[in-house]
């Protein structure tokens, strides 16, 4: 029996049947550490790395130019350090799996690397931006994504918001869109006057005059927004985007602007004090939620919240320093977020600061923790309920306790086996709350595909899940909507079907009814958000 690990070239990332063996980054025979890349495969779409599986010996067996099988073996890493004898007898898988499909629709004649590919999933930059570059590598995607920073930091050039982000990293951080929209959405002067005076009479009057007011005198305010009962909003600047909504006895005083995008929306007791407020869309807030505090009149008094953000019942955020909150971020019920520290006299030797933090995108904050000036809690990460972050917690960990450590990674990646067992679960719990609910539901199918048709009234809907959706035949039924659970979508359209929902790369392809839309929902409660959005849930057979 061999004592090492094979090299083959991976079934992740790549789309082909055969890939060109471009090189090898290590010499035959050099000692190699796990994790360190070891080899480069040219797939139609990307450049991929061969990373080392172990610690050891690395022996070469096919050569750069060499056409080579998805699975094949291309060498070896032996942990004694000898030669292993000759590899060819070692079988190669016969099945591939498509983990492709997040990447599916990339220009053609364009080919990236899987750094590359990694980089633009973690941006708002469109693989359609290199179209024509030939190979595109990480330091190409890293020179895009300067460039757009550059470009954005001269548009806030001058403005309270600049001085605000003056040396604050926004790498891993998605700010919302509006954030650089400083003209839009001004208020005449002696209208704010006149509201600062008497706040209370305005806050009674219905969300529909309020609306009208605010447009009438400068504020742009989207259709369908709701200002509830008791609500007012005062500031210098105000855009509110369309469906936007507010609860009852909602208070917000900005100094300079209040900006938040469309169908986001905050229940109850929203209370705002502080110097710019900008939140993206679909953000949604609980009841009690408060942002201010001390210092909240200190020129440096700012909050950004990016698209999709949750901001849980009596969440606390002062702003004495930037509080910067990435896309997708989950701040729970309860949780702290404090950017200064007023205590004894400095010159005594007690603590005295005064800091921005950083939640990056899709990070996660417990309930009942405390995040202190100064933090940044890295991209993807997670805080555990209850702890106490005083320093940063790198990309991707899982943190807890008082003072937070890093525990363990915040995920643990699942094969393609895995990720289908999990669907099929999912499927059989959507069937079972479909019963639960009342509703005609036939029996789980397994063959020709995993399915299971609902009925609701006089209309009959029809779930599938395939790996890869390509056209396959779902029933000789007419169904009112027909949806597809895929890794990878690979058709141009909805042929046959009303809408597609990749899961992996969480899109929507085609239109969704009141079924769809259902189906969206219990996606979305189970970390799956679907783009394009924002959306939200209108309600449904859910």
């Amino acid at each position: 029996m061999l004592d090492g690990h094979p090299i083959r070239v991976p079934f992740d990332y790549v789309n082909d049947d055969c890939v060109k063996f471009l090189r090898w980054l290590v010499q035959d025979g050099q000692e190699v550490r796990e994790g360190d890349a070891l080899a480069e495969v040219e797939t139609s779409k990307a450049l991929v790395e061969l990373a080392a599986s172990a610690t050891g010996r690395v022996w070469q067996r096919t050569k750069p130019g060499e056409e080579v099988r998805v699975g094949e073996l291309v060498g070896y890493i032996s942990k004694n350090g000898s030669r292993p004898p000759d590899l060819d007898t070692h079988s190669v898988p016969s099945a591939k799996h498509d983990s492709y499909g997040a990447n599916e629709r990339l220009p053609s004649h364009t080919r990236f690397s899987r750094k590359a590919l990694e980089l633009l999933q973690g941006t708002s930059l469109s693989p359609e931006l290199f179209t024509g570059r030939g190979m595109v590598r990480e330091q190409d995607v890293l020179a895009a994504i300067e460039g757009t920073k550059s470009s954005r930091r001269a548009q806030l050039s001058g403005s309270n918001t600049d001085s605000a982000l003056e040396g604050i990293s926004l790498d891993r951080l998605t700010l919302p869109s509006s954030i650089y929209e400083l003209d839009r959405g001004k208020i005449d002067r002696e209208f704010l006057e006149r509201l600062q005076k008497d706040s209370d009479s305005f806050a009674r009057l219905s969300s529909r005059e309020k609306c009208e007011i605010y447009r009438g005198h400068g504020a742009s305010v989207g259709d369908g927004v709701v200002l509830g009962d008791g609500t007012v909003l005062i500031a210098p600047q105000i855009i509110i985007g369309e469906r936007a909504q507010f609860g009852e006895r909602c208070s917000i005083h900005c100094r300079e602007r209040f900006d938040m995008g469309q169908l986001s929306s905050f229940r109850s007791g929203l209370l705002v004090r502080g110097g710019t407020v900008v939140l993206g869309e679909n953000v949604f807030g609980g009841r009690n939620v408060q942002v201010g505090g001390g210092g909240n009149g200190d020129p440096f008094s700012l909050l950004s919240v990016g698209d999709g953000t949750y901001l849980g019942d009596e969440v606390f955020v002062n702003i004495c320093r930037p509080v910067l909150i990435g896309k997708e971020v989950f701040l729970t019920q309860r949780s702290i977020l404090v950017t200064h520290n007023i205590g004894h006299s400095i010159l005594e030797g007690y603590e005295n600061r005064f800091a921005p933090i950083v939640l990056e995108d899709y990070s996660q904050v417990g309930m009942n923790c405390t995040v202190y000036a100064g933090s940044r809690v890295g991209r993807g990460s997670i805080v555990m309920s209850n702890s106490y972050v005083i320093s940063p917690i790198p990309e991707g960990k899982l943190a807890a306790g008082v003072p937070a450590r890093v525990i363990r990674e915040a995920k643990r990646p699942m094969d393609r086996e895995r990720q289908v067992e999990t669907v099929q679960g999912m499927m059989r719990e959507y069937h079972e709350l479909l019963l639960r609910k009342g509703y005609e539901v036939s029996a789980l199918k397994t063959e020709p595909l995993f399915s299971f048709e609902a009925h609701c009234g006089e209309k009959c809907f029809l779930l599938s899940f395939v790996e890869t959706y390509c056209n396959p035949v779902l029933s000789t039924q007419p169904m009112d909507e027909s949806i597809i659970w895929t890794f990878q979508n690979s058709c141009d359209g909805t042929q046959n079907v009303t809408a597609i929902m990749d899961l992996l790369a969480k899109k929507l392809v085609g239109s969704c009814g009141i079924f769809g839309e259902s189906t969206r929902e219990f996606l979305r409660k189970r970390g799956i958000r679907l783009q394009p959005g924002p959306w939200r849930y209108q309600g449904g057979v859910i």
